[in-house]
């Protein structure tokens, strides 16, 4: 069943604001904490890292999945009358370590979290970075209303980001 015009504007507005906003804010914490390793606990910077690695998967999903039939109440690109998924040769790259080690419980000893040298955990700008080319590329492919509502959700998190960037600085410097 496909969803409406309204349902498809409170998905973005509640459902993609929420992946994208709290993907940002545990972007920019994990990347002060990352400044600061002597000042800052331990466990934020798993709490960081692990938010904002599961919000990239989970808008990485959205946008470029390849059988969103599978999953009955999976919403993805195709619910927004889009012909194809939005392509990412870097979540392409990176599908197998996100899958494993971030979200389900398997057994991961057959899957490395590093490619070419490079661990899972300093990807996570590049996510970040990555989903806001995607977004973009989504938005300008919906239709007009919906839109608007992307590009306002996409200004509104990265402000959020960038507003709560020296809150915690300050709070992890002292």
């Amino acid at each position: 069943m496909s969803m409406t015009n309204l349902e498809l504007k409170k998905f973005i507005n509640i459902h993609l604001y929420n992946e994208l906003r709290y993907m940002l804010c545990a972007t920019a914490s994990w990347s002060i904490a990352k400044e600061n390793p002597n000042t800052t606990p331990t466990h934020f910077v798993v709490y960081a890292l692990d938010s904002a690695l599961l919000h990239a998967r989970s808008l990485f999903e959205f946008f470029t999945h390849t059988d969103p039939a599978r999953k009955k109440n999976l919403v993805t690109w195709k619910d927004f009358n889009l012909e194809k998924a939005i392509s990412s040769e870097l979540y392409k790259e990176w599908i197998k370590p996100l899958h494993h080690h971030v979200m389900h419980l398997e057994n991961r000893l057959d899957v490395t979290n590093e490619i070419n040298g490079v661990h899972l955990k300093d990807m996570v700008t590049k996510f970040s970075a990555e989903i806001i080319n995607i977004w973009r590329i989504f938005s300008a492919k919906i239709n007009k209303d919906l839109k608007n509502d992307m590009d306002y959700i996409l200004e509104k998190s990265i402000t959020e980001a960038e507003g709560i960037y020296p809150q915690i600085r300050k709070e992890l410097m002292g």
